[in-house]
């Protein structure tokens, strides 16, 4: 199935309302949440979701088992982010690209 076919396949889940299953979501001191979910689109992923509620996803994973791992290392890691800080987020198929993204937390001094 193409990428935009799949695509429309999660705006059509979203106007019916059906939830995407989630695996883990952790909400840190510095402001970042680690979301883990089994997206209907792209299987399970692991995003990092800023300050400002902007989400990037930074893993993708072939089962749930490697998801719920996979929380925890990036758990790991987003406590130890600062504001500025930069991340690869991971693109969507052939309709965007993977690209260097700046993240927006509380400073270690607002913590």
């Amino acid at each position: 199935m193409s990428d935009i076919l799949r695509l429309f396949g999660v705006f059509g889940a979203a106007l019916s309302g059906k939830q995407i299953p989630i695996i883990a979501k952790s909400k840190l001191k510095n402001g970042l949440e680690v979301s883990t979910v089994d997206s209907t689109d792209c299987g399970p992923e692991t995003a990092i979701i800023d300050k400002e509620g902007i989400v990037h996803v930074v893993e993708r994973y072939e089962s749930v088992e490697q998801a719920e791992e996979g929380h925890i290392k990036w758990m790991e890691h987003a406590e130890t982010l600062k504001n500025g800080d930069k991340l690869t987020a991971l693109g969507y198929g052939d309709l965007t690209d993977s690209e260097e993204v700046t993240i927006s937390c509380s400073d270690a001094l607002d913590r």
